[in-house]
């Protein structure tokens, strides 16, 4: 052997040699891994499709997981939770708060969108729904409001639904909350503090400064200290300090900075809360009688005459496996139930498969080539939402949030280091209830002294870019001319004789161009919501495929009082962001906030009418002064707040519109079908509605574990 080969092997070389078939070794290994664990899977899903058990909850949304959960805790009884959408519980999108647009128009959403709405000047809207574990509670803003005590009182007195009052329901609440904020700032009798859903302050209790000079000039104005929840600047006051007062304890009517399901920077949706400790394998919490099916498509519920009882009765669902983007990806098979079938799909989702299956209004059931199980005209019926519209000021402080470079790497930077900042925010830091006073005039029940709010306020400190009306979801605005409206409570005083004629030709394109925002202001917002609203929509079916969207139509703003709420709570906004122009200087971190950003578009052709009326020109604060601009603003920027309501709503059972029985949760006519989860409401709440939805649930599974 030559002393050429007993030379070692360079180390450059061995590592040029090493590296790649290390690399190929791990990768081999990876892929290896990866197919056995997709054959396990694949196998635990026929597994779950071959059994049958006691209980199957369809949707795994707000109310479906705490219901699913909870009934598991009983060891002796088998409970199969199915979901159209993926288990999220480890998706950054879902987790990281802030993150919380991007779980909107992907895999993780529902995509749903309305019929044009003539009384949005023609507009469709955009509704999000998700489709994942957690349902919306993994994809909303994550506030944590219970609605008002008398919201509970009305569903009661005024519609027949016994044993929802607001004595029924707070235990339920405490129940369901691990409260996490000081009890100094909160009427501790009224919170729970072991609960399954942790709730704390935003941002890590470091909400933008903008917040405490909001909650402050809210106070100052007594927005909601008047006997009825109205505004009474009599009982203001401006020696506020902190975050403000408990919205969820014994008023309603308080300013504050929001409650969130958010905890050590992360969302507490309620596939975190109930169902990832009881599908852990690792976890003493595990429960093997529990299963969880995910990416499966419920198409609809199998169901038998019970000739005994005469009811009808629930025996199975109808199932279609899903790929990852939602697409049928195996054949139907039919899940066998032994006790009872409850829906859990949501204000859309549930009509929907109550109607796939049979159930529902017989003529347009038959008019798809459905058979029909159980005529029930009320399925789908008393569809209403929430609605918001904007209010901007500019920021002349910078202390509002901007996608800037320098708030991305300070926001990331935080959230690493301390479980803070920008990122555990979803933007909607305070919130504020009041009474307007034509909703106080015209208010009918007889069962409740004090009305819920009809208006929540909420403070966002975020720069709203470009067009205001995409910018907020619209488009597609329909221009209309505006020489009808009244314009008496114009002060004709103030008007002026402009240096040269306005046109009095009726000019849409005029008014599209007058509405673009100067790009890269800091803005602050207070988005002004209708939380009772009038009017009422419906959910009709498409067709009878499952995989067709059906058509949503919540009739927006068809009941005229709904612009005219909408209006009186957008002109206290003003007020409110007035409030807040004068005490800002007294706060060393702010300067002041600068003007009011109006919409141009309706300003436009209101100088125009006023013109061609009155032959004078007029500033763009006297017109915005006005009730025609404050309600065509209404109609040209009001969008979703994702809180729709009310499909298979609950009632007495002498209510032909009624679809479940309010002591039972049960749809009329079956003695083992429930329906569990915001459709149910016959009212919508006063605020936010996840957290009521999830006391929906447990309140369905107390029913159930009383048969036991």
């Amino acid at each position: 052997m030559s002393a050429l080969d007993s030379r070692p092997v360079p180390a450059w070389l061995l590592k040029w040699i090493a590296v790649p078939a290390l690399t190929t070794a791990l990768y081999t290994i990876y892929i290896a891994r990866r197919e056995a664990l997709r054959r396990s899977k694949a196998i635990a899903y026929s597994a779950a499709f071959e059994k049958e058990y006691d209980y199957i909850v369809v949707g795994g949304g707000s109310a479906g997981c705490a219901l699913a959960a909870r009934l598991s805790e009983n060891p002796n009884f088998t409970v199969l939770l199915i979901e159209s959408g993926p288990n999220s519980l480890s998706d950054a999108r879902v987790n990281i708060p802030a993150l919380f647009p991007e779980t909107q128009k992907n895999e993780l959403d529902w995509n749903y969108v309305t019929p044009k709405q003539p009384e949005t000047r023609n507009r469709p809207h955009y509704w999000p729904r998700g489709r994942l574990l957690g349902g919306c509670s993994s994809t909303n803003a994550m506030l944590w409001v219970r609605g008002s005590k008398d919201d509970y009182a009305i569903w009661e007195k005024d519609y027949g639904c016994t044993g929802w009052t607001w004595e029924n329901v707070l235990p339920l609440f405490k129940r369901i909350e691990k409260m996490e904020i000081p009890k100094n700032e909160l009427d501790e009798e009224y919170h729970g503090f072991d609960g399954p859903v942790r709730v704390t302050r935003t941002t890590g209790n470091e909400p933008c400064v903008w917040n405490y000079i909001w909650v402050r000039s809210m106070e100052a104005l007594g927005v909601g200290y008047g006997p009825r929840g109205e505004v009474d600047s009599s009982k203001g006051f401006t020696n506020g300090t902190g975050p403000g007062r408990d919205y969820n304890g014994k008023s309603t009517y308080n300013a504050s900075v929001i409650m969130s399901s958010v905890a050590d920077g992360v969302r507490q949706h309620t596939g975190r809360a109930y169902i990832a400790p009881i599908i852990d394998r690792k976890l003493k919490t595990y429960r093997p009688n529990f299963t969880l099916l995910s990416n499966t498509m419920v198409a609809s519920i199998e169901s038998a005459l019970d000739s005994k009882s005469g009811f009808l009765r629930a025996i199975g669902v109808k199932c279609i496996p899903l790929d990852a983007q939602g697409n049928p990806s195996g054949l139907q098979r039919i899940i066998r139930s032994r006790r009872e079938v409850i829906v859990s799909g949501g204000a859309i989702g549930s009509p929907q498969i109550l109607k796939l299956s049979g159930i529902g209004p017989a003529a347009e059931l038959r008019s798809l080539g459905i058979t029909v199980v159980k005529d029930l005209p009320g399925v789908g019926e008393n569809l209403h939402d929430h609605l918001i519209v904007p209010v901007s000021n500019v920021d002349l402080s910078k202390q509002t949030y901007r996608r800037t470079t320098g708030a991305i790497v300070k926001g990331l930077y935080k959230y690493a280091t301390a479980n803070n900042g920008l990122l555990t925010t979803a933007g909607v830091e305070s919130t504020a209830f009041v009474s307007t006073p034509t909703y106080l005039s015209s208010y009918v029940s007889k069962n409740v002294e004090t009305p819920p709010p009809n208006i929540q306020f909420f403070a966002l400190p975020i720069a709203i870019e470009g067009n205001q009306l995409t910018s907020i979801g619209t488009n597609s605005i329909e221009m209309i001319p505006l020489d009808h409206v009244s314009l008496d409570d114009l002060p004709l005083d103030q008007g002026f004789t402009p240096k040269k004629p306005i046109s009095t030709v009726f000019d849409p394109v005029a008014q599209a161009k007058a509405n673009v925002m100067e790009q890269g202001k800091y803005r602050f917002s207070t988005l002004v919501t209708l939380v009772k609203p009038q009017s009422r929509g419906r959910v009709t079916l498409r067709s009878a495929s499952p995989f067709d969207h059906p058509v949503i139509d919540p009739h927006y703003l068809e009941h005229p009082a709904d612009v005219t709420f909408l209006a009186e709570g957008t002109e206290i906004a003003r007020k409110v962001h007035g409030k807040m122009a004068q005490l800002a200087p007294s706060d060393p971190r702010v300067r002041r906030l600068g003007s009011e950003e109006l919409n141009k578009s309706v300003l436009t052709e209101l100088r125009r009418v006023a013109y061609v009326r009155f032959g004078k020109d007029f500033s763009d604060e006297v017109l915005a002064s006005t009730r025609a601009y404050s309600e065509e603003n209404v109609r040209r920027l009001a969008v979703t707040l994702y809180h729709p309501v009310g499909t298979c709503k609950m009632g007495a059972k002498g209510d032909r519109m009624t679809v479940v029985s309010s002591d039972e949760l049960k749809v009329v006519g079956f003695s083992n079908l429930r329906v569990a989860d915001a459709s149910v409401m016959p009212e919508v709440t006063a605020g936010n509605t996840n957290a009521p939805a999830i006391v929906i649930g447990e309140r369905c599974a107390d029913m159930i574990r009383g048969t036991w």
